[in-house]
């Protein structure tokens, strides 16, 4: 007895041929038979359009398509590419003790699972055990916002977790003494506070810790020096004056800060001021960059030297008005 086609058998009941009891049998193997191969079909009286579900290895269909395994294993459906070989496998209540349906690449028995869905409603992707509606074992890329609502979220709200890595949206940690205009920023251990600056001061980072540092151009004169901050250029009249009844001997004018000293030490050098004489001096200093420094008078007897400035330009962003300065009286 052998499965034969519809055309083989056809020739086997022609007119004038008498067929065999194998032509009978071949019949038998050739066809269908519910008992033996599992396959049912249930009707079903639905009034004016009778339906009928079928079942394979099932006997009383539940469904359009009724698919039950009585081999025992877990193995329920099986699809096939074009060269006959099975690349994915649908499997019912693998395990048994965690009923649910398992879809698996075949040949890849290493993965625990592609898709598990459990009973109760749980989905777990690359696990068969999950504990959660959705419970992904790997990495997730999400392209597009991801939306958490679970009663804790709010405006300005973080997302932190537990130690167990249960995540919720929380306030953020805010370290006491902070006050309105400080600022936070992470100290390599913990975050730190840099309180508010003044006003007319600027955020710079020295030795990458943030700071505020005063960029306002700022002149001031005393007796025998004038200093100056944030600076690029300047333009001034210096009056020196002797205020004493005896001679006054400056043995130099010096202008230094960090960068030009080792440039121009000396603007001049030896002279002297007869009692209540005066001397004039036209400066100009420039820097391709804003500067800080001083400009020095030193004399014999300080006590007696009396320095005014008029500020004629001075050069920085913003500009500094014009202006005169002084500074009388008193040694420096």
């Amino acid at each position: 007895m052998s499965q034969k086609s519809r055309v083989i058998l056809k020739t086997k009941f022609e007119a004038g041929r008498l067929p065999t009891e194998k032509d009978f049998g071949d019949v038998l193997d050739s066809t269908v038979n519910k008992t033996d191969d599992q396959i049912f079909v249930r009707s079903i009286d639905d009034g004016d359009q009778p339906a009928r579900y079928i079942g394979i290895g099932s006997v009383t269909p539940e469904s359009p398509v009724s698919i039950r395994n009585r081999s025992g294993n877990d193995q329920l459906l099986g699809l096939e590419n074009n060269f006959g070989e099975e690349e994915w496998r649908v499997e019912i209540n693998p395990g048994k003790e965690n009923k649910g349906i398992n879809i698996q690449q075949t040949g890849h028995q290493n993965a625990d699972s592609n898709l598990f869905i459990q009973r109760g409603g749980n989905i777990g992707i690359g696990t068969k055990t999950p504990e959660a509606r959705l419970d992904v074992n790997g990495s997730i890329h999400v392209n597009g916002q991801v939306k958490i609502i679970d009663g804790t979220q709010a405006e300005g709200r973080i997302l932190t977790s537990d130690k167990n890595g249960v995540a919720r949206w929380d306030k953020p940690p805010v370290p006491e003494g902070i006050s309105r205009g400080d600022i936070l920023y992470w100290g390599g251990a913990s975050m730190l506070i840099l309180k508010a600056g003044k006003d007319g001061e600027s955020l710079t980072m020295v030795n990458g810790i943030p700071r505020w540092v005063n960029m306002l151009p700022t002149i001031s004169v005393t007796p025998s020096k004038l200093v100056f901050s944030n600076i690029s250029s300047l333009e001034a009249t210096l009056l020196i004056e002797n205020t004493g009844q005896g001679i006054l001997a400056v043995s130099s004018i010096v202008i230094s800060n960090a960068a030009f000293v080792a440039e121009a030490p000396s603007l001049l050098r030896g002279f002297q001021l007869a009692p209540l004489g005066k001397l004039y001096l036209k400066i100009i200093y420039t820097r391709s960059i804003t500067e800080s420094g001083f400009l020095t008078i030193n004399c014999n007897d300080a006590s007696n030297l009396s320095l005014k400035v008029t500020l004629e330009a001075a050069h920085v962003d913003p500009e500094v008005n014009s202006g005169s300065y002084s500074g009388g009286g008193g040694g420096y």
